[in-house]
């Protein structure tokens, strides 16, 4: 199966004392591949045109299984799917030389309007999430 992903070097400042990195930057490695996503599939205009969205995070979690260090390469891999007006977001955060997965996680978002009140996403979003391949676990 093809999921959406996007590789990324483990600079200095995203590690800790241990020399890993930290652990909240995952979060920024999921939101980096969201926002990817959402530009390969060319959204970005459903979703900051004329009438802004904003998606609000209601849940997000993340199981750690091994660390990355400075200087690895990592793939973040994402794919997508509704379940009426909450976006699901899964995440698997792999080495890109050995392939092992390092992180899984997940983010549950809900859109917002400009007033910050649910709304529906205009444009083809629906359309590119419901033809995004999903899996329930990761391989």
């Amino acid at each position: 199966m093809t999921y959406f992903s996007i590789h990324h070097h483990v600079v200095f400042f995203e590690t800790d004392a241990m020399g890993v990195v930290h652990h909240s930057n995952y979060f920024r490695f999921f939101e980096e591949a969201r926002g990817a996503w959402v530009r390969e599939n060319d959204l970005t205009n459903d979703l900051y045109g004329s009438r802004k969205i904003g998606f609000a995070v209601i849940h997000a979690e993340a199981n750690f299984r091994k660390p990355a260090r400075h200087g690895d390469e990592i793939v973040t891999r994402l794919q997508v799917r509704r379940d009426g007006i909450r976006y699901h977001f899964q995440y698997a955060v792999l080495n890109a030389k050995t392939n092992d997965i390092l992180v899984t996680g997940k983010t549950v978002h809900v859109p917002l309007n400009e007033e910050m009140k649910p709304c529906k996403v205009p444009g083809h979003f629906n359309e590119k999430v419901e033809s995004s391949p999903w899996t329930e676990t990761w391989p």
